[in-house]
């Protein structure tokens, strides 16, 4: 082996095929800094097909085209040539790919030279900047269109080529190209810095997934290419472009830290979509990833941060939902520009290099100026359960009592409430629809603010906290009687809505109390039920479990879900003793 000028014999080499690593022995002690330089002439992996996703179109599809193009995550770099597959290892690349004359090749930087031997063409490509191997990607194709861009020097913009099917038509992937400069220039001001490299390459290609964020070649699904229509083709070119600075130029320490990279990634896409006219509601794409968030975590006692393994893994563990919710979370409780600096910070600090959890704790401390943001941050990614929030009124104020359920309980197998210390939750409140929102920081097991008793403070009013919001029946009576009324302005039916599908999680899950006086009476959540139902304002399991003598709500049969479900529930019990 060749190391600093010298020549060190090799010891032993041991393979181990399940790790799928070679271990290499020398007759030397290596020194720090001393590079290593080690030839494998011939490499081959009977797993070389799960790295890479071979488009083969049928005779009769004249304008569909071939390709081949990498699917290196989350391990599977190796699969095509030897590395260390982790993301904590980067390194520059030099890569020349031979293929037919009548295919075309693309890798992440621009090509350097191309030359001709008999059938084929070689084309090499520059130099790479260093990153993690999963980044690395190549395209290799035929009879497909391509749209260019110039580098705009004053703009520092890089070339852009937007590659995609003849069977689209030339201008279909036009929006693309607008979308695309947009989003380029919004992240060099919202980071500070600039796109690094000369050219950005968008490959239209038939994936088992969305999108891979390759640095420097873009890979999309044709399908949302070919069909703009669907605000989730928008959300998806925007979020591959972040992962080119959050992602690629800054990278997560190892696998199980995904879940910060993606769930920041997806939030600014959110935010640099939000403004076009076919581009998604952010506010409604929060809701609903906070509905399927608590899904997820009823049903769990992991945490979001843990061993990934498969590419598969980043959705079944929740990348995709709840770690979205935290920095909108995190700008409404510490400002809205604190996520603007804390990325500015991780730019600025850790280009080209790794980060550790802890290090994005810190900073985003840093950035709020306060220790408990990266509290916040650690408790949410690090420990499992969702938030209960119970809201008491009494006094000129507003009394919120937190406990955490874990797998929807708050108890464990011996009926004792579980002791698990309060998360940090910054929640937005409203005084009616009219009036600003104000911001509490929940962080203890029972907090007091002073509100006026003439309006109605509804906490997260918008329905994108992680939480769930449990009031007294005395209030959702008030909140009801308000809703149903045009007359009364302080709520409307879309946020009694929102209140209804934490009231009906809170009821399945038997989290409801009942008393026989006060302000969790019988008799009021006896009211509250023919309000619901008159008004036709929840369906499902949760209407059958409110009255018995409901045969179907919804698609929803009645009879086997209260045997199943609602025999079991304290509230629905009383209800029917008292019907």
């Amino acid at each position: 082996m060749f190391i600093s000028g010298r020549i060190i014999c090799v010891v032993s080499m041991v393979q181990h095929l399940r790790e799928e690593l070679l271990v290499i022995q020398l007759a030397e002690s290596l020194q720090q800094g001393e590079i290593i330089m080690l030839t494998i002439s011939d490499f081959q992996n009977l797993r070389f097909y799960e790295g890479v996703v071979m488009q083969n179109p049928h005779r009769w599809e004249s304008k569909r085209p071939w390709s081949v193009v990498t699917f290196f995550q989350l391990r599977k770099a190796r699969t095509i040539f030897p590395c260390i597959d982790m993301p904590m290892f980067k390194a520059s690349m030099n890569l020349c790919i031979k293929h037919l004359k009548n295919t075309y090749a693309r890798s992440n930087t621009q090509i350097e030279s191309q030359s001709e031997t008999g059938e084929f063409f070689e084309t090499c490509f520059q130099r790479t900047p260093k990153m993690s191997t999963y980044l690395y990607a190549f395209a290799v194709y035929d009879q497909m269109h391509s749209i260019e861009v110039s580098k705009d020097e004053k703009n520092m913009l890089p070339e852009i080529e937007i590659i995609f099917s003849e069977q689209m038509g030339k201008e279909a992937p036009n929006w693309m190209k607008t979308e695309t400069v947009r989003a380029l220039n919004f992240m060099k001001n919202f980071t500070g810095y600039a796109y690094p490299l000369s050219k950005l390459t968008l490959f239209s290609a038939s994936l088992p997934v969305q999108g891979m964020e390759n640095f420097g070649l873009i890979l999309l699904n044709e399908q949302w290419v070919a069909y703009p229509m669907y605000p989730v083709a928008h959300t998806i070119l925007a979020h591959e472009i972040v992962h080119q600075w959050v992602g690629n130029i800054v990278t997560i320490d190892g696998w199980e830290d995904l879940c910060l990279q993606e769930g920041l990634d997806t939030y600014i896409g959110y935010v640099i979509t939000e403004g076009l006219s076919k581009g998604p509601n952010k506010l409604k794409e929060l809701q609903e990833k906070r509905l399927q968030a608590i899904e997820s975590e009823s049903r769990t006692r992991t945490p979001i941060i843990g061993e990934f393994q498969t590419y598969e893994d980043v959705s079944a563990l929740r990348c995709f939902d709840k770690p979205v919710l935290f920095f909108e979370m995190l700008a409404d409780g510490f400002g809205p520009d604190v996520v603007a600096k804390f990325t500015r910070s991780l730019i600025k600090g850790y280009a080209f290099k790794n980060v550790k959890f802890s290090v994005w704790q810190q900073l985003l401390s840093e950035a709020a100026g306060t220790e408990i943001a990266g509290k916040f941050l650690k408790e949410y990614f690090t420990r499992p359960g969702i938030p209960i929030l119970r809201a008491r009124y009494k006094d000129d104020k507003i009394t919120v009592q937190q406990t955490v359920a874990v797998e929807a309980r708050e108890k464990n197998v011996n009926n004792t409430v579980l002791t698990e210390s309060p998360f940090v939750i910054p929640i937005t409140a409203s005084h009616g629809p009219y009036n600003p929102h104000s911001v509490l920081l929940i962080n203890d097991t029972e907090q007091s603010f002073p509100i006026n008793d003439s309006q109605l403070m509804i906490l997260d009013p918008d329905s994108k906290t992680y939480a769930i919001i449990i009031y007294e029946a005395e209030m959702y009576a008030r909140l009801l009687h308000c809703a149903v009324k045009d007359s009364c302005k302080d709520i409307d039916k879309e946020r009694m809505g929102h209140i209804l599908k934490d009231f009906c999680w809170a009821l399945l899950n038997d989290y409801l109390p009942v008393s026989n006086s006060g302000p969790n009476s019988i008799k009021l959540w006896k009211e509250i039920t023919r309000l619901i139902s008159s008004a036709n304002l929840v369906q499902g399991t949760c209407a059958c479990c409110m009255d018995k003598k409901i045969q179907k709500s919804g698609e929803v049969f009645c009879k086997w879900h209260w045997k199943d479900r609602c025999e079991g529930i304290q509230l629905a019990k009383e209800l029917q003793k008292a019907a």
